[in-house]
């Protein structure tokens, strides 16, 4: 795996390759290495206790039936106990579709593979937020070089077991996306799919997926609509977005009686806001078609709506009308080519 894509995550400088640890020829800061993973995470507000995630991912490691990529999934949604098993099964049927909804979306006519620039020698992808690994195990045979960054070490270690199955090669680094340890303009394509809504800082995440993209280059990104008509992705209930946000984890709680932290949805306004504020004009914001293998599984009146709505996107003037309730919004971002 190669080393040169991490820097130091507070000032940037040369990190060493140690097997124990990564020290920073710039500022001095040392950094550990877990289970073979650099861990360059910083003081940030974030949805998980860093020093709980050590513990976890360490027993994690040792556990004999966590042998197996399915193993480890299993054994961390186990850990989470206020969430229904309704909510386990479908997000377990998620992440093992993930991959081949990945390799699609990388695909000649895939909204990412589309995108991207055919027969660039040596190009470069990090996703940020990799959490399963689906996404950057596809992206290890679409791109010469592949990298994960995840906050959560425990999600490290499934991503890395899944590359492992999977005869898979990417490099992985758990930081935190609100200081990347990556140097400058270092990726041709940077992916962070259902990642905005989990973070404190928005802002400071998205300029830093625009800083280590290269000129040229592009930033794919994903989140869910807070106005959507659908129910909210995370917990499967309906209207969270249109409560008060103060309100909404009391609301997911009577409705469903699990927790809902670290989830700060999104809408049409704040995403362009927030996408205004970079100074960059590349940039859209459109609404995706749903998965069709996702629509066989709903119930005959939900089905019969969806597919609609999958016609309706193709017509211009409904596409544009459906965008503010849209289930999920898919965001590029172009980064300009350096001036001559």
């Amino acid at each position: 795996m190669s080393a040169d894509w991490l820097c130091c995550p507070v000032c940037r400088g040369e990190l060493s390759a140690g097997a124990a640890e990564r020290r920073c020829a710039g500022c001095g800061r040392v950094f550990p290495v877990l289970l073979g993973i650099p861990d360059l995470r910083v003081p940030v507000a974030a949805w998980i206790d860093f020093d709980e995630d050590r513990s976890f991912a360490t027993a994690l490691a040792a556990d004999p039936a966590a042998r197996t990529f399915e193993g480890m999934v299993s054994r961390v949604w186990e850990s989470r106990r206020s969430i229904p098993a309704s909510v386990v099964r479908r997000r377990l049927q998620e992440i093992a579709n993930m991959h081949h909804r990945s390799a699609a979306e990388l695909s000649a006519g895939g909204w990412i593979g589309s995108r991207l620039d055919a027969g660039t020698p040596d190009s470069r992808c990090l996703e940020v937020g990799c959490g399963t690994g689906g996404f950057v195990a596809a992206a290890a045979s679409r791109f010469s070089f592949a990298a994960g960054i995840d906050v959560s070490m425990t999600w490290l270690l499934v991503t890395r077991r899944r590359l492992e199955e999977a005869g898979a090669t990417a490099s992985l680094a758990c930081a935190c996306a609100e200081r990347l340890p990556v140097p400058d303009g270092h990726f041709d394509a940077v992916v962070a799919q259902d990642v905005l809504e989990h973070v404190a800082d928005r802002q400071a995440v998205l300029a830093e997926m625009d800083r280590v993209t290269r000129p040229g280059g592009a930033v794919f990104t994903t989140t869910p609509n807070r106005f959507s008509l659908s129910a909210e992705p995370h917990v499967g209930v309906w209207g969270v977005g249109f409560v008060p946000r103060r309100w909404m984890k009391r609301y997911v709680r009577w409705r469903r009686g699990m927790d809902y932290p670290h989830t700060y949805l999104l809408s049409l306004f704040g995403v362009r806001r927030a996408l205004s504020r970079l100074r960059r004009r590349g940039w859209s914001v459109r609404a995706p078609a749903l998965d069709p293998g996702e629509i066989e599984a709903f119930g005959p009146a939900k089905r019969r709506v969806a597919r609609f709505y999958n016609r309706a996107l193709r017509i211009p003037g409904l596409r544009a009308a459906l965008l503010p309730i849209a289930p999920f919004f898919q965001v590029v971002v172009r980064k300009p080519s350096r001036q001559r």
